[in-house]
């Protein structure tokens, strides 16, 4: 059942917020000391019980506190006494002193809180008047929207639109933000966080796909810094000892797995895109497989080294000793037996394992929580919450639930690390609006999705043409799915989904159809022209190769008529060089025989003439009767011719022995 707000509740938690501001209170429980007062004060009460004052809380101001709570607030204040006998409370009015700043900083956030409302319904009225808009709903939908991280309501879309168009208006935003401060300042008081400033239990946190995406910066930037905010909670829990842990169940490490074989089928051409800003994040720049299993392993690298978040070592959630806390089994109109119910049902159940069953009224006291931003889940978990503590007899408003989203544990760990009282710095996820931005992107992608599917089914069913479809589909791309690529200048476009939006682009497409049938046309000649010449071209190819294969061929016979006469010339070289020897040897012997003739026979004749000389010598001197002396002077001469001749033979030898060298 939805859950109703008192009106009162925002200037409740815009006051609270103001008197934050005054920096002269050191806990929650001295300012709702102030809220009490107040009560007791203007309807002159003289005696109360605790859940007395627990009504009167609700009905003042919107509170639902613990009576816990309640209890410790009245202890710190003058003037209140209780009594043994009935546990009341007894006032001393003359001790109590009414805050005069407390009463007008109460007068004055109705006053700005009322027209907040009133300014949204007039918006409403205005750029929604084709809606009917019930008002006591859209002003209960803006107060869940503005205290509840968990809030999901039909109006979310109006009301963020409201928020984004309005961004410029300071009193507006102004006082915005001291509500929904103030709710995280009263977190304290919900939970009844007694003590601050570190975490007295270990905490594991389960994070859902998206979650880790989002740190992944697959979901753009917006998500990823609220993301990278909650991550620095968690070091700052971490200090000193690790009380925090990160992990994912082996359902989520599957469900991302499949999403990454998904991006291999659309980077390979198996499966269409996926508009999704994560699978677009995950596609970008890979052109193979391999590309995105690359990327699916970096992811699951990033997580364990950067972010210290590991698969639960939890092997099966389906043992024996389980089964007393498994809520798989439940069904009921609540929980009907379908796919999302039964995934977020496996989810819830598996922290209520971890819980043994247990109820808790703290989140940081609980052990286990499954962090997610799916809204079926977080129903799923509150709804169950709410069954089983009916069966309890427990008070499920202050019982915490099996699942938080991101915003929501990162608002519970800020207060519980003393993040509040004494600092200034608030969440960056309580900026209204980055939320409005956030919810309306979240909104688009839904309707996105959606308009995808009814696109596929119109196709099929054969009610749309090819044509429109292609324009529907690029008009669906055209919308941002980024918080931070939605403005006040484009909100309206961005949440347009309606026929007119669709027929800008099924106009266009239409008034294109000759020009893109021309086109088509001409592509068409251009291909047959291009088949034609490479037709042709093939053709020149195949005779070319052919007369290539021709000429290698008669190359090689060249080459190999070449190489035998090549061997034939080698061998009639060496034939006639031998030949040549041979004339050669024959004409070397023949000139030394001829040279050996020559120099026997010029021997002979130097010897015949030397004889001839001595001969006539001898006969003419004994002809002329000479005496010995001139004769035998003579004779002496002669002698002499012997040494110039032998001289002379000598040259000839040696010049006969050079030339046969």
């Amino acid at each position: 059942m939805k859950e109703t707000y008192s009106p009162a509740i925002l200037a409740s938690y815009a006051t609270f917020k103001e008197l934050y501001n005054e920096g002269k209170y050191r806990s929650p429980y001295q300012i709702l000391a102030e809220f009490i007062k107040y009560i007791v004060l203007t309807e002159n009460t003289y005696s109360f019980s605790l859940v007395k004052m627990k009504q009167d809380l609700k009905r003042v101001f919107g509170f639902e506190l613990p009576t816990a709570v309640i209890k410790t607030a009245v202890k710190g204040i003058d003037g209140m006494t209780r009594e043994a006998a009935t546990s009341d409370y007894v006032v001393n009015n003359k001790q109590l002193i009414e805050n005069v700043e407390f009463v007008s900083l109460r007068k004055e956030t109705e006053v700005e809180n009322l027209e907040l409302s009133k300014l949204l319904l007039d918006y409403a009225h205005e750029y929604h008047s084709d809606q009917y808009i019930q008002e006591d709903v859209l002003v209960q939908d803006f107060i869940a929207y503005l205290i509840d991280e968990n809030s999901n309501t039909k109006n979310h879309d109006i009301i963020s639109e409201f928020i984004l168009k309005n961004s410029d208006d300071v009193r507006i935003q102004e006082s915005i933000e001291s509500i929904r401060q103030g709710a995280v300042l009263y977190i304290g008081l919900n939970y009844n966080i007694s003590e601050t400033g570190s975490l007295g239990k270990d905490l594991i946190l389960y994070l859902d796909t998206e979650i880790l995406f989002d740190l992944a910066g697959y979901n753009g930037g917006v998500y990823q810094s609220i993301a990278e905010d909650f991550i620095d909670l968690v070091r700052d829990a971490n200090e000193g000892e690790h009380k925090i842990k990160l992990r994912y169940f082996a359902e989520v490490k599957s469900e991302i797995e499949k999403f990454f074989d998904m991006a291999k089928d659309i980077v390979v051409g198996r499966q269409i895109p996926n508009n999704k800003p994560a699978m677009k994040s995950i596609v970008n720049g890979c052109r193979e497989e391999t590309d995105v299993i690359e990327k699916c392993a970096d992811f699951f690298l990033k997580l364990r080294t950067q972010y210290s978040i590991v698969e639960d070592p939890i092997e099966s959630y389906y043992v024996s000793s389980y089964d007393s806390y498994n809520l798989e089994g439940i069904r009921n109109d609540t929980f009907p037996q379908d796919e999302e119910t039964s995934e977020a049902l496996t989810y819830v159940s598996h922290i209520n394992k971890l819980r043994k069953g247990v109820r808790y009224r703290e989140y940081t006291e609980s052990g286990y929580i499954f962090v997610t931003e799916t809204s079926k889940v977080l129903d799923v978990s509150k709804n169950m919450i709410t069954l089983l503590s009916a069966e309890d007899e427990m008070d499920s408003i202050h019982a915490c639930g099996f699942a938080q989203n991101m915003s929501g544990i990162s608002n519970i760990l800020w207060y519980k690390l003393n993040k509040g009282f004494g600092r200034k710095d608030f969440p960056q996820s309580l900026d209204a609006v980055l939320k409005a931005k956030v919810v309306l992107a979240k909104h688009i992608s839904q309707n996105v999705s959606k308009a995808y599917q009814e696109l596929k089914k119109q196709y099929e069913e054969g009610s749309i043409s090819k044509e429109i479809m292609a324009a529907r589909m690029l008009a669906l791309r055209e919308k941002s799915e980024k918080p931070e690529d939605i403005s006040i200048d484009n909100v309206e476009n961005e949440l347009d989904f309606s026929p007119e939006f669709y027929k800008a682009y099924e106009t266009a497409i239409e008034q294109n159809k000759a020009l893109l049938q021309d086109k088509d046309d001409l592509i068409k000649k251009i291909t047959e022209k291009a088949e034609f010449d490479n037709k042709q071209a093939e053709q020149k190819i195949e005779i070319l190769e052919i007369a290539a294969k021709e000429n290698k061929k008669i190359q090689q016979q060249l080459e190999q008529q070449l190489s035998t006469q090549q061997i034939e010339m080698h061998n009639q070289k060496e034939m006639i060089q031998e030949l040549q020897k041979k004339e050669e040897e024959q004409e070397r012997r023949k000139n030394i025989r001829k040279n050996w003739c020559k120099l026997i026979l010029k021997v002979v004749i130097r010897i015949i003439l030397i004889a001839l000389i001595s001969g006539g010598t001898y006969w003419l001197c004994r002809k002329m009767k000479l005496d010995y002396g001139t004769v035998i002077s003579i004779v002496i001469g002669i002698v002499g011719l012997i040494p110039l001749a032998i001289t002379t033979i000598k040259n000839d030898y040696r010049k006969l022995i050079k030339e046969l060298e």
